[in-house]
């Protein structure tokens, strides 16, 4: 019975690993929505990267922020 088992346990991992190496190796994700404000205004928003970091939309740059640079430097030693 354990065998019996244990076959079929070895058998899903093998279909799961053959699955999962047919996978394609890159993937692309696109979001896409409708803004009901003058292109201007939006324009104005998004070209400024310290509103864009307000609003939580772009991430500063590791030598922007302390901290992110010391995790870094530790990481490398």
């Amino acid at each position: 019975m354990l065998k019996k088992i244990l076959t079929a346990l070895a058998a899903i991992v093998v279909i799961f690993v053959i699955v999962v190496a047919l996978q394609p190796a890159d993937f692309r994700v696109e979001r896409t929505t409708t803004i009901a404000a003058p292109q201007a205004e939006l324009f104005a928003q998004v070209n400024d990267l310290g509103r864009l970091v307000s609003l939580g939309q772009a991430r500063p740059r590791c030598e922007d922020n302390p901290s992110m640079v010391r995790n870094r430097a530790r990481a490398r030693s």
